[in-house]
């Protein structure tokens, strides 16, 4: 079953689809969070997809777009990845609240810096059971200077606002980048994870995932994975690779919730 959701944080309204089983038996639940100008369904509708078949595997999961994104209230200037995670938080109450949910068996995945966001979320929630990684972004500062230059950067300290592609990052976000350390987030958590990017990622290059791993390694006791897709591009923009992602991430959370 597929729905609409919408919840509140802040004081600001959040757009989201939820997806439960057909069975009516408590389930495990995952909250998928989107990428930096992304929203609740992603290139290719890899997260359309990838709830659907979590929900034909018995685990329910709330897709919603972050305040300032997709059809949530706010502004995207206003949007950094520690007020994300403040939404990334709501939505895990939301679902932590439904009866259906068993709220012992909570997680979550994020694309891209959907993952940094996974990352520094997991470290705050001891709720959350188990978390999937794709393309995420361990080293926030390298990867928004390379997408920038530096005269953009300047310009955003003088006047507060730069434009990406049309939409406006504020001065705040830039701050964020340079001192979020989300592998060491994740190291505090005590949930499983899956670290999944493609070899052939540009944006976010496959060595933030050794980053990632090293540090997700160094905890005792817990399971810790990486799946390389080879070949694969920053949002894994083939059938194959977008299969294989969402079946990897399916059978992750149908062993670790």
């Amino acid at each position: 079953m597929q729905r609409p959701l919408y919840f509140t944080n802040k004081g600001e309204l959040i757009a989201g689809t939820l997806h439960l089983p057909a069975r009516l038996s408590r389930c495990p639940a995952v909250a998928v969070l989107h990428g930096f100008t992304g929203t609740r369904c992603e290139p290719n509708f890899i997260f359309v997809r990838l709830s659907r078949r979590l929900a034909e595997e018995g685990i329910a999961s709330l897709r919603f777009d972050f305040r300032g994104s997709g059809e949530s209230d706010g502004e995207f200037e206003d949007m950094t990845p520690l007020e994300e995670v403040s939404d990334a938080r709501a939505a895990l109450r939301q679902l932590g609240a439904m009866k259906r949910v068993d709220v012992r068996r909570l997680g979550l995945v994020g694309l891209s810096m959907g993952g940094l966001v996974a990352a520094l979320t997991a470290a705050k929630e001891p709720s959350v059971r188990s978390v999937a990684l794709w393309s995420a972004v361990a080293r926030p500062r390298r990867v928004f200077e390379a997408m920038t230059t530096k005269r953009q950067r300047s310009a955003l300290l003088k006047t507060g606002r730069l434009d990406v592609g049309g939409l406006c990052v504020g001065r705040a976000f830039l701050e964020a980048t340079r001192r979020l350390d989300p592998p060491s987030a994740l190291a505090k958590s005590r949930a499983s994870a899956l670290i999944i990017h493609g070899t052939g990622d540009e944006t976010v290059p496959y060595s933030d995932s050794t980053v990632f791993l090293r540090s997700a390694r160094a905890r005792d006791g817990i399971r810790t994975e990486r799946f390389a897709v080879k070949g694969a591009d920053h949002v894994y923009s083939s059938v194959p690779w977008r299969d294989a992602v969402v079946e990897a991430t399916v059978g992750w959370f149908k062993e670790t919730l």
